[in-house]
């Protein structure tokens, strides 16, 4: 057999989905089992508690996702009463999507777990490489977002 063209251990997207699909286990299994939630709708939900009332389009934007999948989790999210659609008066053609009282709940619950999560993730790197790899990340994103243009 010839030797590869590739091995998947030194191809960057291939590390990275395995890197995100193993950090993303524990909050996923807190997702699934608390909420009946899934990735999508965790992060629509994320997004939402983050940054307030937003259109579907902004969602999609700002948590880089396709808009087929915003729409998607933000159904789901209407059928478990943690987000509700509001009109935009200036465009009716578009409404805001909101957190609901018991979708905040689960925001700030699944927020705090998160945020813990990264932390147990990063607690092996020193400051200065937490720094780094934050840095990194923005220059890999834009990267990315360039290749994709």
């Amino acid at each position: 057999m010839d030797a590869p063209l590739l091995k998947l251990a030194d191809s960057l997207p291939d590390r990275l989905a395995a890197l995100a699909e193993a950090a993303n286990q524990p909050l996923s299994r807190l997702c699934t089992g608390i909420y009946g939630l899934t990735v999508a709708e965790w992060r629509v939900l994320a997004t939402l508690g983050e940054h307030g009332n937003l259109t579907s389009v902004a969602v999609a934007r700002r948590a880089h996702m396709h808009k087929v999948k915003v729409s998607r989790a933000i159904t789901g999210l209407e059928s478990k009463d943690l987000v509700e659609r509001m009109p935009n008066s200036a465009d009716m053609r578009e409404a805001f999507v909101a957190l609901t009282e018991k979708g905040a709940g689960a925001y700030r619950d699944l927020a705090l777990q998160a945020r813990d999560i990264s932390a147990k993730l990063t607690a092996r790197l020193s400051k200065p490489d937490k720094a780094a790899l934050w840095r990194i990340m923005a220059v890999l994103e834009d990267s990315a977002v360039d290749e994709n243009s």
